[in-house]
Order: C-alpha cells, then sequence, then structure tokens
C-alpha cells in the first residue's frame, strides 16, 4: 500500500482535528474550576471524545513513519478500537452534560437511557470482533483512511442523528434565555454542531482520490470545533459589539 504524499496530508490533518477538539473541550472542561459546572466538565470532555474517530487514522499515521508506510494496516482490529468503541461512551458523557442544563427532572432516566445504549452497543461489538467478518465493522483502504461495515455506518448515523438532536435543543436552550450574549452563543453552537455533522459526514462518504475531497470535509470540521468554542465562552470583542 502507497504511502504517498496524500496519505502524510491526511495523517497531518486528523492530528489537526484532534489537537482543536482537545484544546476546545479542555478550555471548556477547565471553567468547572471557577464555576464548579459540571455541565462544562462533562460537554468540554465530551467534545474532546467527539472526534475518537480520528484517532485511528492519527495513530496509525505515526506508526505507518516507522514501519515502511504500513500503519495498522495489519492490525485492523486495533484501529477499529481507536475509533468506534469510545463513541457510544462519549454520547453518555454528551448527554449527561446537556442534562445538567435541560431536562433536568428527567436527568436520571435519560442518562440510564444512553449507559444501557452504550453497553448493549459495546456487547455486539465485541461480539462481532471474536465471531463475526471483520469487513462487517472496517476495512482499512490505506494506513490512514477506512471504510466503515454495515454495522459501524449504521452506529455512526445513529449517533451523528443524536448528536444533531441534542445539538439543536442545547442551541434553543441558549437562544431562549433571551439576553443578546445568550443568542448569540446559541446561534454559534447551531453552526458548530451542524459543521461538525456535515464535516463527519463528507469524511466518511467522499473518497479521497484528491487533495480536495481531503481537505474540504477536514476543514469544515476544524472549523466547527472552533465555532464551538465561541458557544460557550464568548470573546471579549464580541460582548463589546453586543453592548
Amino acid at each position: 500500500m502507497a504511502f504517498g504524499p496524500l496519505e502524510i496530508v491526511n495523517g497531518v490533518f486528523s492530528w489537526i482535528i484532534i489537537f482543536t477538539y482537545s484544546i476546545v473541550g479542555l478550555r471548556i472542561a477547565l471553567i468547572y474550576r471557577n464555576s464548579k459546572d459540571k455541565a462544562h466538565l462533562l460537554i468540554g470532555i465530551s467534545w474532546m471524545g467527539l472526534i475518537s474517530p480520528w484517532y485511528g487514522s492519527g495513530v496509525s499515521f505515526l506508526i505507518a513513519l516507522f514501519n515502511n508506510g504500513q500503519g495498522l494496516l495489519s492490525l485492523p482490529q486495533v484501529y477499529f478500537l481507536l475509533v468506534i468503541p469510545y463513541i457510544a461512551v462519549d454520547s453518555v458523557v454528551m448527554v449527561s452534560g446537556i442534562t445538567e442544563i435541560m431536562f433536568r427532572e428527567h436527568r436520571k432516566k435519560i442518562r440510564l437511557a444512553f449507559v444501557i445504549n452504550s453497553i448493549t452497543w459495546e456487547i455486539l461489538f465485541a461480539i462481532f470482533l471474536l465471531f463475526l467478518p471483520l469487513d462487517l465493522l472496517i476495512d482499512l483502504v490505506s494506513p490512514v483512511n477506512a471504510s466503515y461495515g454495515i454495522v459501524s455506518t449504521i452506529f455512526i448515523l445513529l449517533n451523528l442523528g443524536i448528536l444533531a438532536l441534542i445539538g439543536i435543543f442545547l442551541a434553543r436552550s441558549s437562544i431562549r434565555l433571551g439576553t443578546p450574549e445568550n443568542k448569540v452563543k446559541g446561534y454559534f453552537l447551531i453552526t458548530a454542531f451542524t459543521l461538525f455533522i456535515i464535516g463527519a459526514i463528507l469524511d466518511s462518504v467522499l473518497e479521497i482520490a484528491d487533495l480536495s475531497a481531503l481537505l474540504i470535509p477536514r476543514l469544515i470540521l476544524i472549523s466547527g470545533g472552533l465555532i464551538f468554542y465561541l458557544g460557550f465562552i464568548t470573546p471579549n470583542f464580541i460582548k463589546k459589539r453586543l453592548k
């Protein structure tokens, strides 16, 4: 399998996405130190975990630099474990943070439903990895690019749908609070979630045959990560404009 410039750019941008979302998530989570607001802590952690699908590409890229460009091609199970299983756990963390802001009276039931869903998927993945063909879950087409099987695709689409609903509810809650600053935060959140979902879908369905097919989804994803930050921490220059 060739490991050329396109694969190198793919791997580098995977790490740019990982660092962008990790820094943004960490900054939001650290607000907890002063506010003691669990919502910031949980949502910040979940935003860092949201980009777990790019850990496989990023880690395989680093390994490829030292094993003749092969990366994790001979270990697709490891690539899969870096990418998919944490998504279910992250959805529990995300919804736990959201229910600190809204639906508080039903948060135990909502969290329990997501925990059960997470455990169910993890059990299914374990069964598939141990007893069924791996191509139902994942197929590595290059050291830094994977084609997901039907089971993984269904799982990813379901979670993207859930994420879209969560983002809409969170943004609407912020907009309805009425103050100009909260309304602006709500619009930033809607934009961030929309860009993430569009970028994630494009990144998973487009065949990476040239730089445009690679860079467009990745730049959309990076933009979504940065805009999400504005939905929680309004910069001073925006606050001044609102006044």
